[in-house]
């Protein structure tokens, strides 16, 4: 649905219980059908905010020919959003993606110790071993020898385990320009700012080339000429600001066609400060006119994750507080690596007292970061605490890459986001003067046990979810004569149909109790899903002429 009908469909739900409930834990199984489908998840207000985002590329792709910027800081998701505007403004769907920058994955590790293969072969695993090692050492003068160890059997595992699995790099970036051009299709080169101004350059010239003229670019020794045709264009995605501007020696009719094509996109919000329980908006603070801000993305996403296909949730005691403290850490690092100063966010915690800045440049923690460490955990039965995947997908690889960066994200994930307690977490040690880590390989796997867990009830999911108490009837009773307000007759008859319906409503639900013995509000749920489907199958055909 556009944003602004379902805006006015979740406000108009606040007028009952049952109505609120089902329309939360709808847009929740929503988000789980569309993240099984497509990898993707698109809260309520990211949905909206695309379709702001949309619009407004629509209009840069025409007064630019073709050409469009997304900027946003590391790891918001700007990529995803990039790709899902290419498929919407290619005529048949499809877009051409190529990638210019280096992520902390096991590949571009590789990439970043000059490992550029199509493959890896096992005969060449060895002598790329001692090459990977020798520069990680060359590029970590400061790492103690318990570090440099970890680093080098790190970088061994990697290499053995690509050398049984074969991958592709990424296609270069003129392929799939030349093939987009050729095909009328928009191509998105992400993060191009890590590409060379020579690149970007032969880029920009045929970008000048309008749809339906000659057109070439030069790929190894040959040059490919080909018609652009109708529909070609570029979305780039970056975080361009002035310093690399000024850095790159850039042909100016590029920088202008940079500047004029900046769409900018936002890191979605996410509450930083707040415990989890101080986050929902209760009834009272509804009433007095208090809306819920749009301030809990990270952690819906969290919540998607734990939750059935139905809603229901069945998870350890806490593992709401501790998804929230989670996702507001991520956000807290995001901000931190977007250049803000801890203490201009306006912040009050000890946390900041004795520390070194923090400084991120080249560790950001992402969606894919966030997804991984929340379904492990689920998938894993909740047998080990959340932050022992915190430290298996963010801490440990970003240890091998830049340790002090390491050391930071394991202080603000312990002092910010209370992770890290006990025992099995006293091996390791940060120094938040030099920002120097230490015992990352004293660090065991906890050992697995059969938590406790709670089924929590459709109430706590919806307002976890929502960020809302769940009204209550006792909260939406009209105002009584005997109280001065006078309600006109029609009024009264509304009021007397809302009564009824619900005594009905309440009848059908005891049968449905009776019958089924489940939760009647997920049976309600299922059976407006199954009569929604039939109605959309339906094929009606108006008058021409006639109003939609």
């Amino acid at each position: 649905l556009p944003a602004k009908i379902e805006e006015a469909i979740a406000q108009e739900s606040r007028k009952s219980p049952e109505a609120f409930k089902a329309f939360w834990l709808l847009e929740l199984r929503n988000l789980k059908r569309q993240f099984e489908k497509d990898g993707i998840m698109e809260t309520p207000w990211l949905r909206s905010y695309t379709e702001k985002l949309m619009a407004d590329v629509r209009r840069k792709m025409e007064g630019t020919n073709g050409v469009v910027v997304l900027l946003g800081p590391t790891g918001s998701g700007k990529t995803v959003a990039a790709k899902k505007m290419a498929k919407e403004l290619s005529s048949d769907g499809k877009f051409e993606f190529v990638s210019a920058h280096s992520k902390m994955t096991p590949e571009d590790l590789l990439f970043r110790m000059g490992i550029a293969v199509d493959s890896i072969e096992v005969s060449d695993v060895p002598r790329l071993v001692i090459q990977a090692q020798e520069q990680y050492q060359k590029e970590n003068p400061d790492v103690t020898p318990e570090e440099l160890k970890h680093g080098k059997q790190m970088i061994k595992n990697i290499l053995e385990k690509r050398a049984a699995t074969p991958f592709m790099i990424t296609k270069r970036v003129f392929e799939s320009v030349a093939r987009a051009a050729k095909e009328g299709r928009i191509v998105v080169i992400d993060e191009f700012n890590y590409l060379p101004p020579e690149t970007l350059a032969v880029l920009n010239n045929l970008l000048s080339v309008k749809a339906g003229s000659q057109g070439n670019i030069t790929i190894g020794d040959k040059v490919e000429e080909f018609v652009v045709k109708e529909g070609f264009g570029v979305i780039f995605t970056g975080n361009v600001g002035e310093a690399y501007l000024k850095r790159q020696k850039l042909d100016p009719a590029l920088v202008n066609r940079i500047l004029t094509g900046i769409v900018e996109y936002s890191y979605p919000p996410q509450e930083i400060d707040k415990s989890f329980h101080n986050s929902t908006l209760t009834n009272d603070e509804i009433k007095e006119g208090k809306t819920s801000e749009p301030n809990r993305n990270l952690f819906q996403i969290n919540l998607t994750h734990l939750v059935d296909t139905k809603g229901n949730l069945v998870a350890p005691e806490h593992a709401l507080d501790e998804i929230w403290n989670f996702s507001r850490v991520i956000a807290l690092i995001e901000k931190l690596s977007a250049g803000k100063d801890f203490r201009s966010l306006g912040l009050d915690s000890p946390v900041t007292q004795g520390v070194s800045s923090f400084k991120f440049e080249m560790i950001f923690p992402s969606f894919r970061n966030l997804n991984q460490v929340t379904r492990e955990w689920k998938l894993d039965g909740f047998t080990k605490p959340l932050n022992w995947y915190v430290f298996q997908n963010i801490i440990r690889p970003a240890s091998v890459i830049a340790p002090k960066e390491a050391a930071q994200l394991f202080y603000l994930f312990k002092d910010w986001g209370g992770m890290f307690d006990g025992e099995s977490w006293n091996e390791v040690d940060v120094d938040p003067t030099t920002w120097r880590i230490g015992g990352l390989d004293r660090v065991s796997e906890p050992k697995e046990g059969a938590p406790k867990l709670r089924h929590y009830s459709t109430d706590d999911v919806v307002e976890a979810f929502s960020g809302m108490e769940v009204p209550s009837y006792e909260d939406l009773k009209l105002v009584s004569s005997d109280e001065g307000t006078r309600i006109s007759a029609k009024e009264q008859l509304r009021q007397q149909e809302m009564e009824k319906n619900t005594s009905e409503m309440e009848a059908e639900i005891a049968i449905l109790e009776r019958e089924l013995k489940e939760d009647p509000l997920h049976r309600i749920i299922e059976l407006l899903e199954t009569i929604c489907g039939e109605s959309a199958q339906a094929k009606v055909t108006a008058p021409e002429g006639s109003a939609s």
